[in-house]
């Protein structure tokens, strides 16, 4: 299964029915370089802002989450959250 994530597209937890919004891709080890420049590593993670209720005690927890791309797409893959694609009008 070939999947392509996008900033703006949705991921549903099936567990929970919460509501992620893939915000921003970004590169954790951007500034990982060999002596001539290269990047040594490409390893892509997903910020997504979460939506839903919170529980009471959790008030002062961030909405933004990290996930690495492989884990995302693993959870994908496994029917753990499935991805609802964003529609550009």
């Amino acid at each position: 299964m070939d999947i392509n994530l996008k900033i703006g597209d949705i991921v549903v937890d099936i567990a929970t029915g919460d509501i992620g919004l893939l915000v921003s891709r970004y590169s954790l080890y951007e500034d990982l370089l060999d002596t001539d420049g290269n990047k040594l590593i490409n390893l892509w993670a997903w910020d997504i802002y979460w939506t839903g209720p919170l529980p009471i005690s959790d008030e002062t927890v961030s909405r933004y989450q990290p996930y690495t791309e492989e884990g995302l797409l693993n959870l994908i893959r496994t029917g753990t959250f499935k991805v609802e694609k964003a529609r550009i009008v």
